[in-house]
């Protein structure tokens, strides 16, 4: 099994469920019977508690974290240990004085920004009406005052012909690179299906992908950005080798290993996209505690020992030497909430055998 933490080094802490924008494509709207937000005594105590596990990394995030009266007082009180801080957040609420006071607090890593489109019609049909300024506005208020400031696009079929308009757009208000990303087929998202790529979709997006990748380098990172560049060296690799590797076991990120995430009510999962999958509370036990002896997270973790000729229709895949079935959370959504040990649709790469004949 991969290795172990003794604790998660890195955690996305919700501090709100609350938002001022109804996304398409957000899976954090699943929470919809998590009770209201906790007081600012019982966040501070969490943040006692991540500090006493000695997390290195807190991520504020939500909902929309800056919602919170009392946001700034959070981050205050957090940046009294040695934690690093980051943030995620839609950039509407962001000005000015928002964003210098972001400065002088201090974020050390990342604050990261939504942006699905290059103007208003692309992106506000992902995020709503009305969205597409202020986040524009927002980002570049941030981007004054906070270098480490990164874009990050979710894409889709809505936005897949915007992509390379978004990267210049970006670059044009100075961000130091952009993160693409692909989607999970949350609760929120399987209700709009015309968002979903298609083979045909997935085959030109990913052709393009590769000439933007030879145009603009490291600028663009992301999920996709990593799935284009193995692509590319699937695409390189003959049968007779391909047919030789031995298979691979399921895998993730570093979620239930090294990172975890914390919902607005306290209750703790592997990871900020599957925070329907509680593995302890924080207000009830120690962190580390929860790290050491839940017995879903146990569960969660076994199953990257399971092999892939295990797993349909992997099992009878040519590139399952190189793979290892897609993320976690999207095989968890795909097949309805009940497997972890299944293969991610979004992130099989079985079209390319079959489109490009190689």
């Amino acid at each position: 099994m991969k290795r172990v933490f003794s604790a998660p080094t890195k955690v996305d802490l919700c501090i709100t469920s609350r938002c001022n924008m109804r996304c398409k494509h957000c899976f954090a709207a699943t929470r919809g019977a998590i009770p209201d937000d906790l007081p600012t005594q019982e966040i501070k105590r969490i943040i006692e508690r991540l500090n006493d596990a000695k997390v290195f990394i807190v991520t504020l995030t939500g909902g929309e974290p800056l919602l919170r009266p009392d946001f700034f007082e959070i981050a205050r009180f957090i940046r009294r240990y040695p934690v690093q801080l980051g943030l995620n957040t839609n950039a509407t609420l962001v000005n000015d004085k928002v964003s210098k006071e972001l400065a002088d607090i201090g974020f050390q890593c990342r604050i990261s920004v939504s942006l699905d489109g290059s103007n208003s019609e692309i992106h506000e049909r992902l995020r709503g009406r009305g969205t597409f300024e202020p986040a524009l506005r927002g980002l570049e208020s941030l981007l004054k005052f906070n270098k480490n400031t990164r874009p990050f696009c979710v894409v889709t079929k809505y936005n897949m012909h915007d992509i390379e308009n978004i990267i210049k757009l970006v670059k044009s208000v100075g961000a130091s690179y952009i993160e693409l990303n692909t989607l999970l087929p949350g609760d929120r998202a399987i209700c709009y299906k015309d968002m979903f790529l298609e083979e045909n979709d997935r085959l030109r997006l990913f052709n393009e992908m590769g000439a933007l990748l030879d145009t603009y380098g490291n600028y663009v990172h992301g999920s996709l950005v990593r799935m284009v560049k193995k692509a590319r060296l699937l695409t390189g690799i003959s049968d007779k080798e391909l047919s030789g590797m031995k298979t691979r076991c399921l895998q993730n990120c570093d979620a239930g290993f090294e990172m975890a995430a914390i919902r607005s009510d306290g209750k703790v999962a592997p990871c900020y996209t599957m925070l329907d999958y509680v593995v302890g509370d924080i207000l009830d036990e120690s962190l580390r505690d929860i790290w050491k002896y839940s017995d879903k997270l146990w569960d969660f973790r076994k199953m990257h020992d399971i092999s892939l000729d295990d797993i349909e229709p992997c099992n009878h895949c040519i590139y399952k030497g190189m793979c290892n079935a897609g993320c976690r959370a999207a095989a968890y959504y795909h097949s309805g909430k009940t497997r972890f040990d299944a293969y991610d649709p979004g992130g099989c790469y079985r079209f390319l055998k079959r489109e490009l004949n190689v």
